[in-house]
């Protein structure tokens, strides 16, 4: 029986020769394990969302997405535009599962940048 406002196919087995299925299983990337406890708290935290009015909700993403333009402005205006940017990102990802994947793409590549930058330090006070 087909849910209101569900499509049909969602909870549809996947067919073998989809990718993600057990055929063809989707490639999983190593995660860190201080990027696995955020994920973690973001999934929990996008459910808990997710349990919320639809008012809210909307308000939420409105909101999300007023801040993460303001965070794009402000990096060619005057102001901490990645942060802001970030911020808006987050409070988009309880509400959309692409802003959720790219956060924890953002959250990686600054976990990468921090670890160069004090192995760089490291190797510059040895000298």
């Amino acid at each position: 029986m087909q849910t209101p406002g569900r499509p049909a196919t969602l909870g549809a087995p996947a067919h073998a020769s989809e990718p993600g299925s057990a055929a063809h299983p989707a490639p999983q990337q190593p995660v860190p394990r201080h990027h696995s406890r955020f994920a973690d708290r973001l999934a929990e935290r996008r459910i808990r969302h997710l349990q919320r009015g639809y008012v809210y909700r909307i308000g939420v993403a409105t909101a999300g997405f007023g801040v993460l333009s303001a965070g794009v402005l402000m990096l060619v205006l005057p102001g901490p535009g990645l942060l802001v940017s970030a911020i808006g990102l987050g409070m988009l990802a309880l509400e959309f599962s692409w802003a959720e994947r790219l956060l924890l793409r953002v959250v990686a590549r600054l976990d990468k940048a921090k670890d160069q930058t004090r192995r760089l330090l490291r190797r510059r006070s040895r000298v």
